[in-house]
Order: C-alpha cells, then structure tokens, then sequence
C-alpha cells in the first residue's frame, strides 16, 4: 500500500472474511475456507 491509503473493517455476512477493492472481491475466506496470511494481505493490498 502506498502512505496515505486507508482500510476499511464493515460487517459481512456471518463466516465471511473478505478483502474488496473499489468493490471488487481480491480475497473471500468463503471461497478458501481459511484466512489470508499477511503476506497474502500485503501482496493483494500492493497488486490490486
């Protein structure tokens, strides 16, 4: 991420953990059926 971006943490649907950008789903923990590591995180955050 570059300084100055913000994350935003809003209620889901209950079991779900996802990871959107500009309303596109980088990550769903629904779909993998585990969390995202932060290296996942980091490298999402920086790709997308």
């Amino acid at each position: 991420m570059d300084k100055g971006e913000t994350v935003e943490i809003a209620p889901g649907r209950t079991g779900s953990f996802e990871i959107t950008r500009d309303g596109t789903v980088l990550y769903s923990k629904l779909e993998t059926h585990r969390f995202p590591d932060d290296d996942e995180v980091r490298a999402l955050a920086r790709d997308a």
